[in-house]
């Protein structure tokens, strides 16, 4: 096996004894260790650290209090470990006694059962009890890979039947792509992540891959449930292929044909569907490595008596079994004895880091091996702006279905077509996939369509969620008397069919809330001129940092070309923090941060591998949100209410939904609107923006050490910071906040509104206000919408704002982390570092405990 170790160069002396103890397991060829001691003059050691680490089986951690110290221990060599446990073992050994147990590391098994190296009477016989410890693990993999070959018992191969491997392959809905003719299952498909059911109050940890699934090194068995949609089918037949691959002879079969408790006879007819030379005599008496998936559980039709019985039985024939199903499965009482004995996991919806890897699937199909890195980055990135925008927290289920749609209707649409950039487009195509799958026909749609826009205002207008019976009947009633069909009602349950309603105890509500936003918005958008909608259209700009209401109206611009609309959006807007100033970034407003700007080190630009960096930069977002989420147990929905309707709160969300929109609006109808209405929106969008961080600004300036205190006390809760240092590090992270606002919001407007049709609009405000801030918003525009390096807006900038600190430090983080993400040329990189004054360096230090990080985070 090969391994790594990490450890703290304060660590040495540890890191030496144990290499020397390891030397058995090392001449035996058992074991092939590695650290960064075997580093020479002119290694590339980032390249080095992280190629031995992503190619390592085994992980060593030699954790100290200077282990947990070390960024680049943390950020790197953890967080890429972390981030591949489907590949990779971790085998923590405690060296001196530190805070371990609240670290992502107390979730491992710790040699010696954490008892520390520093304590140990004679540290010889620790570590020999240490390599015990690891030949006994190395033995027990060494004997999974054994069980992995099958005994076959007569039959020289297995043989799985064409039609059936065709059945594994599909991915069930037809996929259009430039590049290829058929779109297989393996091909587009990632992982989901995973959460413990165990959990304690529904916590959500940085989870597993569910490829920890298909590795048949664990043995046992596994519940895995997931919503409609969640790639429950997808998953049950990737586990298939790949413990195929490993020399298994899997079973999979639906829930809905277990209608008994005798295994043989309902196995048989699909061992013949799967198999060519295999009998259920043959396949269950013999020495298989067997493998039962069982898909759609919830479909068994068996009762409760006898599912507890199917369970049993299955169990004595197969050491291995996955069952997947619905989540209503966690509901059913009986079901908690009867899977006991079960790991239990509930398939997540995909975050950022899977939508990207699914983006680079699909991107990569038919040019795998020769598009360019730049031009996939490129790719990546563009899909995940869109797809950030359209698979909201709430509206739209980040499933890969749903993900897939987006990508191909980004993608696939037909240049001639004048949507071809609208989110709304999106949503549409979306909807028709749904309505293909429920068989409607074509020529249909207009019906269907009408019926689903007419059903949104009337819930709309009742201001209820759902419908119940009276209500159901109410509104069919009233449609047949408007409109032509042959019956509501089946028009009601084909779109219930269809997914796009749905029925639950006796009511019906739309199947997603994006459905519902989506026509609520087409109908306001036939009837603008209607006078009675004229103020609902204000109701709706006023509510804006309300989801359903921002929602709303997004969809209601997407269906119009009212400039109505337009200006009661405008007009709102400009009544966000109405009696502040918009932020320059000049002036007094920002003198507080001055000395703070003078004590930060200087910037480096580092040598660092781009993929990795982007990697890290999603596996972050996904836990910020993961952290978003626990932070927000525990609250009741009347509390949530009350805080999002508080003034300051409420006003803050009104400037970040007011950007977002203005951004829609502007992307969706950049070709329609003339160039004065352009530049309204975009001015707005600054200015609800930048009047918000000037508020913000002012607060942190007044309330300096008020908030510095209160940061103080959090920190006093932390026992691995001393004491004495807690006000110093109080004061860097209160610094911290105010520099990573100004990033904060300055990179929110310019990823909201900009665009690369929209950079002539963009410098036009620059060149009638040309302040930093706005300024800075048209090359972080430029950076993020062009495969292009603004040198002249930078060297302007540069020479323009040479006296203000804030500004220039602002840029150089601005062009460092681009920088980082991106792949620019050789040439490039110089260009910066020479322009900025920023050098490079070919090395860093591994352990640098007091490197500042500006933080970069967009407001929510």
């Amino acid at each position: 096996m090969k391994a790594f170790i990490s450890y703290s160069h304060k660590d040495r002396e540890y890191l030496e004894k144990f290499q020397s103890h390891l030397v058995t397991l090392r001449n035996n060829g058992i074991l092939h260790d590695w650290s960064d001691s075997e580093l020479v003059v002119g290694d590339e050691w980032d390249r080095e650290i992280v190629q031995s680490l992503v190619e390592a089986d085994l992980v060593f951690f030699i954790i100290s209090v200077d282990f947990l110290n070390s960024a680049y221990i943390t950020d790197t060599e953890l967080a890429i470990t972390l981030a591949n446990l489907d590949s990779k073992r971790v085998f923590p050994i405690i060296a001196r006694s530190c805070d371990w147990q609240e670290t992502p590391l107390a979730k491992f098994d710790v040699s010696r059962k954490g008892k520390p190296l520093d304590l140990a009477e004679n540290l010889d016989a620790a570590l020999m009890e240490i390599v015990s410890e690891i030949r006994a693990l190395v033995k027990k993999l060494a004997k999974s890979e054994i069980e992995y070959q099958p005994e076959l018992i007569g039959i020289e191969t297995i043989d799985i039947q064409d039609e059936f491997r065709e059945t594994l392959r599909s991915t069930g809905v037809v996929f259009d792509h430039p590049r290829a003719e058929s779109i297989y299952l393996d091909d587009i498909f990632v992982y989901p992540d995973l959460r413990k059911l165990d959990d304690e109050f529904d916590r959500v940890d940085m989870s597993p891959s569910a490829k920890v699934i298909a590795d048949p090194s664990i043995l046992g068995s596994a519940l895995i449930l997931g919503e409609e949609q969640s790639g429950r089918t997808a998953l049950a037949k990737m586990i298939f292929l790949e413990y195929l691959r490993k020399g298994f002879a899997p079973l999979l079969i639906d829930g809905s044909i277990i209608n008994r408790t005798d295994i043989k006879r309902l196995l048989a007819p699909e061992l013949k569907k799967q198999y060519s030379n295999l009998t259920s005599n043959t396949y269950l008496s013999s020495g298989f490595n067997r493998l039962l998936i069982i898909d759609d559980f919830q479909k068994a039709s068996l009762n409760e008596r006898y599912v507890n019985k199917f369970l049993t039985n299955i169990a004595h024939d197969f050491k291995r079994i996955v069952i997947l199903g619905d989540t209503s499965l966690k509901y059913v009482e009986s079901d908690h004895y009867n899977f006991a004995d079960y790991r239990k996991y509930e398939i997540l919806d995909l975050g950022h880091r899977k939508r990207s890897e699914l983006a680079v699937k699909w991107y990569e199909i038919g040019q795998e091996e020769t598009i360019p890195a730049a031009e996939l980055a490129r790719l990546e990135d563009e899909a995940k702006r869109s797809i950030d925008a359209i698979i909201k927290k709430n509206v739209i289920p980040s499933r890969p279905i749903f993900v897939l749609t987006v990508i191909q209707a980004l993608e696939v649409t037909r240049p001639s077509d004048l949507k071809l950039s609208s989110y709304g487009h999106c949503y549409h195509v979306l909807i028709v996939k749904a309505l293909e799958k429920a068989r409607i026909q074509p020529d249909d749609f207009d019906t269907y369509i009408n019926f689903l826009t007419q059903l949104a205002y009337f819930i709309f207008n009742a201001q209820e969620t759902s419908l119940d019976e009276q209500q159901v009947t109410k509104y069919l009633e009233q449609y047949d008397l408007v409109y032509l069909a042959e019956s509501s009602l089946d028009l009601l349950d084909t779109l219930v069919l269809s997914g796009l309603l749905r029925r639950i105890d006796q009511k019906i509500s739309f199947g997603y809330k994006y459905i519902f936003y989506f026509y609520c918005g087409k109908y306001l958008s036939e009837h603008l001129h209607e006078k009675s909608l004229k103020p609902v259209i204000s109701h709706l700009a006023s509510r804006m940092h309300k989801e359903a209401d921002a929602n709303i109206l997004i969809f209601t611009l997407h269906h119009t070309k009212d400039q109505t609309v337009i200006d009661t959006i405008l007009e709102r807007t400009s009544a966000i923090f109405p009696d502040r100033e918009v932020a320059s970034l000049e002036g007094n407003r920002i003198k507080f941060m001055e000395q703070y700007i003078l004590t930060l080190p200087a910037l480096v630009i580092e040598q660092k591998n781009v993929e990795r960096e982007r990697t890290q930069q999603l596996i972050e977002s996904d836990r910020a949100e993961l952290e978003s989420a626990n932070d927000s147990l525990g609250d009741s929905s009347d509390n949530a209410e009350e805080l999002e309707n508080s003034g300051m709160i409420a006003e803050v969300n009104r400037s970040v939904k007011a950007v977002e929109i203005i951004g829609q609006i502007l992307r969706n109808r950049s070709g329609s609107l003339t160039r004065v209405q352009l530049r309204q929106l975009v001015e707005s969008a600054y200015g609800s923006g930048l009047r918000f961080l000037d508020s913000f600004l002012e607060l942190l300036s007044d309330e300096r050490d008020e908030l510095v205190d209160i940061i103080s006390q959090i920190l006093e809760k932390d026992p691995s910071i001393p004491d004495t240092v807690v006000v110093r590090q109080a004061s860097k992270e209160f610094y911290n906040i105010a520099l990573g606002s100004c990033f904060g919001v300055i990179n929110k407007i310019a990823n909201s509104v900009g665009s690369e049709k929209l950079l002539p609009v963009l410098a036009q405000v620059v060149e009638d206000a040309p302040t930093p801030a706005n300024s800075l918003i048209l090359i972080i525009a430029e950076l993020e919408f062009t495969n292009r390096l603004p040198q002249s807006r930078v060297l302007k900038f540069k020479l323009d704002f040479q006296q203000n600190i804030i500004a220039q430090r602002l840029l150089k983080e601005t062009m460092v982390r681009h920088l980082y993400l991106h792949y620019l040329k050789v040439e490039q990189k110089q260009w910066i570092s020479e322009t900025l004054g920023i050098p490079m360096s070919s090395q860093r230090l591994l352990e640098s405990d007091d490197k500042q990080k500006l933080h970069t985070k967009s407001l929510k």
